[in-house]
């Protein structure tokens, strides 16, 4: 199965931690209904780790229930709908999923249709608020952003953002580097 194959990949690379995409519109295809195919899916797959490997579950896409775009990158319109989404999956999946990150590159069109900081923290504040009372250990990280985008991060804290995240993500590959 995909799992195996990924923790057998994770022991012969020695990794300590593991980054999965769990994606929005496949575990809610509507509203409070989620799929128990995929959810059990995830689960496999992180029980199927090495032991001691800690895991990032990157949530990213929007439902077309959620905004009425069939582009799953449209941001949520209502960022208690993608939170209680994050809740449930820090209730059900406890002390196996380490961190929650809180979308993918939001500050790039390609993941997030018209990037705005404003709106990413009102994601971001729900979601953390909802993680942080199923698991209070859990971290929270802020969406890996493209490159060092400090303009971005700044627009995060001029709206609010500072306290509703443990940690920031940055991706600084070739691929990524937008400064």
């Amino acid at each position: 199965t995909q799992g195996a194959l990924q923790a057998a990949d994770t022991t012969a690379l020695g990794g300590h931690w593991v980054r999965m995409f769990a994606t929005w519109p496949d575990l809610e295809p509507q509203r409070r209904v989620y799929a128990p195919n995929w959810l059990a899916s995830y689960e496999t797959t992180i029980r199927a780790l090495p032991p001691g490997t800690k895991v990032i579950l990157d949530v990213v896409g929007t439902p077309k229930w959620e905004t009425g775009s069939s582009n799953e990158h449209t941001p949520p319109a209502r960022p208690a709908d993608y939170a209680a989404l994050l809740g449930m999956l820090a209730q059900r999946y406890g002390r196996m999923v380490t961190a929650y990150e809180i979308w993918n590159e939001e500050d790039a069109s390609a993941w997030w249709a018209n990037p705005n900081p404003g709106a990413y923290v009102e994601l971001l504040k729900a979601a953390y608020r909802v993680i942080k009372a199923a698991d209070p250990a859990a971290t929270v990280v802020m969406g890996g952003l493209t490159g060092n985008d400090y303009p971005f991060l700044e627009g995060v804290y001029q709206a609010g953002g500072k306290g509703y995240f443990d940690v920031v993500a940055v991706h600084t590959d070739t691929a990524c580097n937008i400064l």
